[in-house]
């Protein structure tokens, strides 16, 4: 009980940080800091039993994701549609740590997966969405900066053409994954 109160207190401090105009930067780190805290309270919880190397791989999604995107994105316009593919297959390796303890055949376990990552991908974008419909932080879209944390200038993609493009590319990341698992099985 103490993590998940912990855990809250930890996101209403992130977006405090962000609503009262910290630096994206730090805001971004921290972000990273309580996913990777909040993956660790999933698998006390659940009893999961993740492994080191499930550890790692959230320390990766962690760091590129949250912990570098605000960084990387004002000088790589890609970085942000490369993670879109990238940690969909990530994700997909944690996932069927879990699902792999089901009593279901392999196939149908790499079903479950692929449509549990792109489950959980729609919901990040309806998160972003959300938050760029009650607050000005422009998760949506892509948009010209010249220094990090430079006022935001035109847009590059529009919200729901940014928001289009990570989708599928989140879908082609666990579909990777998903055609990987069948191959390594035969």
């Amino acid at each position: 009980m103490i993590h998940i109160v912990v855990l809250i207190l930890l996101i209403v401090l992130g977006v405090s940080f962000r609503a009262f105009g910290f630096a994206p930067v730090f805001a971004s780190l921290f972000s990273g800091l309580v996913l990777f805290y909040g993956f660790y309270v999933f698998d006390r919880i659940f009893k999961i039993g993740f492994e080191k190397r499930h550890y790692m791989i959230m320390l990766i999604i962690a760091l590129t994701g949250p912990g570098l995107i605000v960084v990387l994105v004002q000088v790589l316009f890609y970085y942000d549609k490369l993670l879109h593919f990238v940690h969909p297959i990530l994700l997909s390796s944690i996932v069927f740590f879990i699902v792999s303890k089901l009593k279901i055949k392999r196939a149908h376990a790499l079903f479950l997966v692929f449509f549990i990552v792109v489950a959980c991908f729609a919901i990040f974008e309806m998160i972003e969405y959300s938050i760029d419909l009650t607050s000005d932080f422009k998760m949506q879209g892509s948009y010209s900066r010249n220094i990090v944390g430079a006022p935001v200038r035109e847009a590059i993609l529009s919200p729901i053409d940014d928001t289009m493009t990570d989708m599928i590319l989140g879908l082609g990341g666990a579909l990777a994954y998903l055609v990987y698992g069948f191959i390594k099985e035969v």
